[in-house]
């Protein structure tokens, strides 16, 4: 099913002079409203060079209603407007844009889903199969408190794309209802030549081969945006699904090692995916 193209929101911010850092740890607190919001995909706030005290703030919505009707009409925009209206000086413009060119960013569709960043609204899924021992047998993460999976998943939601040297998690989000059903990591090297990857996928999506186009998407988006040539990925022996799916999307075994595992000793597999395949 594809997906519509967002509605940009785009509004400019004069902050009054000397609370600059008040202001930003107030939109940090506020920015969980917005992306609870029916309708709402992504946002960023961006603080300008030039201009003391200038910011962008750009959100990517479903619709114009999506932000008109849907959150400057719902009770979550009058403590939105509580902790940042008393910031500006002069009030905002706010307009919105439809893109007409250029390079695609998130959400991605796939088949049977999408890629998109990180919502607040996710974290009851994302504890759900983040909980599971089985989906965790074999992951270098551990279950989260909800208070910590909160603040991962506001960090992801607004974390740079694809800075070398540091992880970042995509939400994969089944297609028709935008909910949480797994998520990828991708860590981009600091020679841009290669990118690690993870994967974990909620048991109820398993099966349908959507982590399988999930991942060749997130491949096809890094090496879009960072020029990555090889892909690639470690999996304990022992992981049978996660074998099948890197093998069935085109990953070549190169080695296994004898690694340590949560104190135990185990044997790894390194697959990679060369640019060529």
């Amino acid at each position: 099913m594809a997906e519509a193209a967002a509605i940009l929101e785009g509004a400019y911010l004069q902050v009054k002079a000397g609370q600059e850092d008040a202001f930003e740890d107030a939109f940090r607190e506020a920015q969980a409203i917005i992306a609870s919001m029916p309708g709402y995909r992504s946002h960023e706030l961006q603080k300008c060079l030039e201009h003391e005290g200038h910011y962008l703030l750009l959100v990517r919505w479903d619709s114009v209603d999506a932000h008109e009707e849907g959150f400057r009409k719902s009770p979550g925009y009058q403590e939105w407007k509580r902790l940042l209206h008393h910031f500006y000086d002069p009030f905002p413009t706010v307009l919105h844009y439809q893109r007409v060119t250029g390079r695609a960013g998130l959400p991605r569709s796939f088949a049977g889903g999408r890629l998109r960043r990180f919502r607040a609204s996710d974290l009851h899924d994302f504890q759900a199969y983040r909980g599971n021992a089985e989906v965790g047998r074999f992951q270098g993460w551990q279950p989260m408190a909800d208070d910590a999976a909160r603040d991962f998943l506001d960090e992801m939601a607004s974390v740079p794309l694809f800075t070398p040297g540091e992880w970042i998690q995509l939400a994969i989000a089944d297609d028709e209802t935008d909910r949480l059903i797994g998520d990828i990591g991708i860590l981009p090297e600091a020679n841009a030549q290669r990118a690690r990857i993870g994967f974990s996928l909620a048991p109820s999506a398993q099966g349908r081969g959507t982590a399988s186009s999930a991942v060749r998407e997130a491949i096809a988006f890094v090496r879009e945006l960072t020029g990555a040539r090889d892909i690639v990925a470690t999996t304990d022996a022992r992981n049978a699904p996660s074998i099948r799916l890197l093998e069935r999307t085109g990953f070549k075994r190169e080695k296994t090692h004898d690694a340590t595992f949560r104190g135990e000793p185990c044997s790894e597999h390194v697959y990679v995916l060369h640019a060529d395949a």
